[in-house]
């Protein structure tokens, strides 16, 4: 169920809360999965996976307190502390600690940079800084920082299910979205407090107050699990923010949002949260300089490697090293030397110690362990061996090599009874329909077919800020049918006419596929620009084979089908242009992309040939138009928009399909039909893993 999650789920406040709560932080599983969301895109997302590879990291910590020193008679909490040399463990080390443990004292500061509240001012900078305001005045907002603010935890907090029920509602494709359409009557009332333009430092300070309240109120309201410890965040961003305001209400120097953030981010960089509790009470949990003059009977330090313990000695300095030893001044050495004596004095007097260090060479810190680890082997125990007893334990996750099992859908009664909707008793048209996608789908991977079809997954869509593959033979496509619409038939004297339409077409396809022609920019001015001069090549190409007359553009064409000789199936295709040159039918589809020119023996090879899927498409149409058509000679054709020199590519050798040849398809056609509604056959993955490179559920199958 939890895998489920990090791999489905767009709620990143309930991955970054499964980070803290998993039980089994060792399974290995898990740790794959933290260590995939280190490359992630989202900044949060990432800091979300070190969290919670640092929470595995710390499990040893748990075993050490709950199996080793709390089983002792002679336990006491408050003499046994936890330090924490890399202040970045302290939460992870929070949510790790036995549930026994009731009472913990933390005596550290944590660096107010590191909190996911730093994260949502960032990105709240951001989405400001890339708003553009129109010439009427409205403001307008890039989408990824709409998203990166509107799916951040605390926000999410304040109006999870009114944020949810917008983005469901938000099927129209944008690269900016404009004030207007974010601050609608229907729109989530934390809209109003986040989407409104700030231009004055003093509008900065009133705006970011407003969010931190609403934040802090959310917690409050929904016994919010961590609001303790988080509201602390609230609290001193809030502080240091006033403090700022003060200050610049005094000395109004600062006149622009950016250099008010600059300020502001250099005081955060210096600013940790100062956490109180009762210092003679629990456990003590403590940064390494917290334990000046302090004894213990039971030490744990986390993180005794190189450069963490002691500090990397790479402190920013415009005097070279040289020059500061020569004229004595101070260096990275007397900083060791520091870390160095509060280290022994710290383990001087304590009965039993446990010196914990990362071994691994990627995660949060290197796998070179501390000089004081091999000072206290290499010397200390060899001068004291009746006083040092030293044991050492690798502690590791598990190797498992998980069994990927193949995935088999049998055709039970619930998928029977989908399946069902694909059929009809003749007298009507079933509730589904076959297009040639679904059933080259089918043929290249029946359990895609499954997935798609069947269980109907889909993955969430996304605004296209570049336009991708699909968008741009999308945009061609009906700007072609926009240019020919009106044509009846076509002349090499109607070219230049057309190519004047070409333009307006474009523009007006793309408003229809993809997004408002105001909104184009970047890249998709040049992808814009590449359609109409394809398309210019296409009309110039007809030149070789006007005149011809257009019968129909962009038709849906469908039939009913039946395999069975009781049982109907609806057969469904849109076809790109069907015209009549010779008193003989062509049905020409374009392709945009890149096409497998593979040639095929016979036409039951075009049912079993995965790559051949544009020679079965373009069969399949001929096919539909034969039903329509009987006895009319038909030919079907592929352009292929890039290689436009070498003409229409015409199935069949150039040759008109013969009746022996639609038979042929029909039977092949029936056999696969039957096979898809045979109670026997599952749904199974294909053996030919190449196929699954660009499968949307190739993560599914664990190909």
């Amino acid at each position: 169920k939890v895998v489920s999650i990090f791999e489905t789920s767009q709620n990143y406040e309930l991955i970054y809360y499964t980070c803290y709560s998993i039980q089994e932080v060792n399974s290995p599983t898990f740790l794959n999965i933290y260590k995939s969301l280190l490359d992630s895109q989202d900044s949060l997302l990432r800091k979300m996976a070190v969290r919670a590879i640092a929470n595995i990291e710390n499990s040893t910590n748990q075993k050490l307190l709950e199996d080793t020193l709390m089983k002792e008679n002679n336990f006491i909490s408050e003499k046994t502390a936890v330090v924490l040399p890399d202040e970045v463990l302290l939460f992870p080390m929070l949510y790790s600690l036995p549930e026994e443990l009731k009472d913990v004292n933390v005596t550290m500061g944590y660096p107010l940079r590191q909190t996911p509240l730093y994260n949502l001012f960032e990105a709240l900078m951001t989405l400001q800084k890339n708003s553009r305001r129109s010439k009427a005045g409205d403001e307008s907002y890039f989408f990824r920082d709409i998203l990166n603010v509107i799916n951040h935890p605390y926000i999410r907090l304040v109006a999870d299910k009114p944020i949810r029920d917008w983005i469901s509602k938000q099927k129209e494709n944008f690269i900016r979205m404009q004030s207007s359409m974010l601050l609608k009557i229907d729109s989530p009332e934390i809209f109003k407090n986040i989407f409104s333009k700030i231009d004055k430092p003093d509008q900065a300070f009133s705006w970011f107050k407003k969010i931190l309240r609403l934040i802090l109120e959310a917690m409050r309201e929904q016994d919010f699990r961590f609001h303790r410890l988080e509201s602390e965040f609230v609290y001193n961003f809030y502080t240091n923010l006033s403090r700022l305001e003060d200050a610049l209400k005094d000395n109004p120097v600062v006149d622009n949002i950016d250099t008010l953030w600059k300020i502001y981010r250099e005081i955060i960089t210096s600013v940790t949260i100062p956490f109180t509790g009762e210092p003679l009470k629990g456990l003590q949990l403590m940064g390494f300089l917290e334990t000046r003059v302090l004894d213990f009977d039971n030490i744990i330090i986390l993180s005794v490697n190189e450069d963490v313990l002691p500090a990397a000695g790479n402190s920013p300095s415009f005097i070279p090293f040289n020059i500061r030893k020569a004229f004595g001044l101070p260096t990275f050495e007397e900083q060791h030397a520091v870390s160095a004596y509060h280290f022994y004095r710290l383990l001087q007097r304590a009965g039993k110690i446990f010196l914990l260090h990362n071994s691994e060479t990627s995660g949060l810190t290197t796998g070179e362990p501390s000089r004081f680890l091999l000072q206290l082997e290499h010397e200390m125990q060899k001068r004291f061996p009746e006083n040092i007893s030293i044991v050492q334990k690798t502690v590791s996750t598990k190797a498992v090599k998980e069994e990927i099992k193949p995935i088999v859908i049998n055709k039970n009664e619930s998928v029977r009874k989908e399946l069902l909707r694909f059929i009809s008793d003749g007298s009507s048209e079933p509730a589904k329909k076959f297009s040639p996608s679904s059933l080259n789908m089918y043929i290249a991977c029946p359990l895609r077919f499954y997935f798609h079809y069947i269980a109907e997954l889909k993955e969430v869509d996304e605004p296209e800020e570049d336009m991708e593959a699909a968008t741009f033979g999308n945009v061609l496509h009906y700007a072609m049918k926009l240019i020919y619409n009106d044509i009846v038939v076509f002349e090499k004297d109607s070219i230049p006419e057309l190519i004047n339409k070409v333009e307006d077409c474009i523009n007006k396809a793309i408003e229809v596929e993809y997004i408002s022609i105001e909104q184009l920019e970047g890249k998709n001015i040049l992808f814009k620009n590449i359609i109409h001069e394809l398309i210019l090549r296409i009309l110039h190409s007809e030149k070789s084979y006007a005149p011809f007359k257009i019968l129909q553009l962009e038709k849906d064409e469908s039939i009913l089908f039946s395999f069975n000789q009781k049982d109907f199936i609806k057969l469904y295709g849109k076809i790109d242009r069907v015209d009549e040159k010779d008193d003989i039918i062509r049905i020409i589809d374009y392709k945009t992309g890149k096409v497998n020119k593979k040639k095929y023996d016979s036409i039951s090879d075009l049912f079993s040939e995965p790559a051949l899927k544009e020679a079965f498409q373009a069969s399949y149409y001929a096919y539909l138009i034969n039903r329509k058509n009987p006895g009319r000679e038909i030919k079907s054709g592929l352009m292929y928009v890039k290689e436009l020199s070498e003409g229409i590519h015409f199935l069949n050798n150039g040759a008109s399909f013969t009746t022996e040849q639609f038979n042929e398809f029909e039977i092949s056609l029936t056999t696969l039909l039957q096979e898809i509604f045979n109670s026997e056959t599952p749904f199974v993955q294909t053996k030919d893993e190449k196929l699954c490179k660009y499968c949307d559920f190739k993560t599914i199958c664990n190909r």
